[in-house]
């Protein structure tokens, strides 16, 4: 657990005190080398279990018991603009993002852990992902052949008038060695809706499932949270690791399906799917400790996988086309389609939606490190 406390120096820079108190000799985040885990799927049952117990640890926040704890301390100067002052700044919010100023803290919050957790657990992995230059920022407001720039900057239709709600989106996407697109998607309409978007998607050749999660709110009530693991198997079951996770995870957490599942969500979501509209503010922070909890056991798993062998072609065959298959059910959600189309017109709704949102896996990014 890290504890972030700033202060002003008198050079203008201030000091944070990444403190790791109390940590497993595991870190958590990585596999221990010097105990003789490899981590990698298929191991021996025990290094298996050693790994099963490592990857909850660090999605419930608590180390695993029955290992050696050391102190470590490490003092940093942050300088104003520098990448850590940046990255400082996105792990407490939108660090940023054009649309931090509009977003509810709560969606600002999350935001930032989710993009920190990337970067801390990727790093140098991480690239940043094609995404079409036109359509990373979107404002009703703001005429197509008009720089983002002006757009930002354009008056909001009045209440009534033609034009209103004005729409903006936002989209940041990266890649890295084991996922080929890592997608984050931030709506605000000024009529109170508000929305957080996160989808990873696994590279064609590794066998892991889709994380996506939602956050829908309006006029600051969170109306829908959902987190799941999308399978990419045939037989529509998750890794016996993934189904574990999310099962006990669920169950500390104290999290149970409220909302009914539309016909096309069915289709691809996985029998741990969280949905919930939050009944309390207790059982929405228990929602982000699960989400955020899920999508950090999800990076540790990937960084310990290793890709499916070029021989195994049927593998990878199921492996895209049920990549595929989720995409197609996922363009079926006729509710955002119609609040783009309402904002944008069908044409840029459709291309914002297939090229953006859910293209349909192609040739991918790659890492600099393949």
């Amino acid at each position: 657990m890290q504890k972030l406390h700033g202060r002003t120096n008198s050079g203008g820079s201030h000091t944070i005190d990444c403190s790791v108190q109390r940590h497993t000799c595991d870190g958590l985040t990585r596999p221990c080398r010097q105990r003789g885990l490899s981590g990698r799927r298929g191991a021996e049952p025990t290094q298996k279990h050693c790994r099963v117990r490592r990857v909850h640890a660090a999605a419930s926040g608590a180390a695993p018991t029955g290992l050696p704890e050391v102190d470590l301390v490490e003092e940093k100067t942050i300088h104003p603009g520098s990448t850590d002052d940046i990255l400082a700044k996105e792990a407490m919010g939108m660090g940023t993002w054009r649309l931090r100023q509009f977003m509810n803290p709560l969606f600002q919050l999350m935001c930032g852990q989710i993009e920190t957790s990337w970067r801390h657990q990727l790093g140098f992995q991480m690239g940043l992902y094609p995404l079409p230059e036109d359509l990373k920022y979107s404002d009703s407001a703001g005429s197509p052949d008009q720089e983002a720039a002006w757009n930002f900057h354009a008056p909001s239709p009045a209440r009534g008038t033609a034009g209103w709600p004005r729409l903006r989106l936002e989209n940041r996407a990266y890649f890295s060695r084991a996922f080929r697109k890592l997608h984050l998607e931030c709506v605000y309409r000024e009529d109170g809706l508000q929305i957080l978007h996160c989808v990873m998607f696994p590279r064609l050749n590794y066998d892991l499932p889709i994380l996506g999660m939602d956050m829908v709110g309006k006029d600051d009530i969170i109306t829908l949270a959902i987190t799941d693991f999308s399978p990419v198997a045939c037989d529509r079951s998750l890794p016996p690791d993934y189904a574990e996770i999310a099962q006990q995870l669920q169950a500390e957490f104290g999290l149970e399906t409220n909302r009914s599942m539309p016909q096309w969500g069915s289709e691809i979501f996985s029998q741990q799917c969280i949905s919930i509209r939050p009944t309390s503010g207790q059982v929405l922070d228990s929602w982000m400790k699960y989400s955020l909890g899920v999508l950090n056991a999800h990076l540790l798993i990937a960084n310990d996988t290793e890709p499916v062998k070029a021989s195994r072609s049927e593998k990878l065959q199921e492996i895209k086309s049920q990549q595929e298959r989720y995409c197609h059910f996922q363009l079926q959600n006729d509710r955002t389609r119609r609040v783009l189309q309402s904002a944008f017109g069908v044409e840029t709704a459709e291309r914002y939606l297939q090229e953006v949102v859910f293209a349909p896996p192609g040739e991918s990014a790659k890492s600099p490190f393949e």
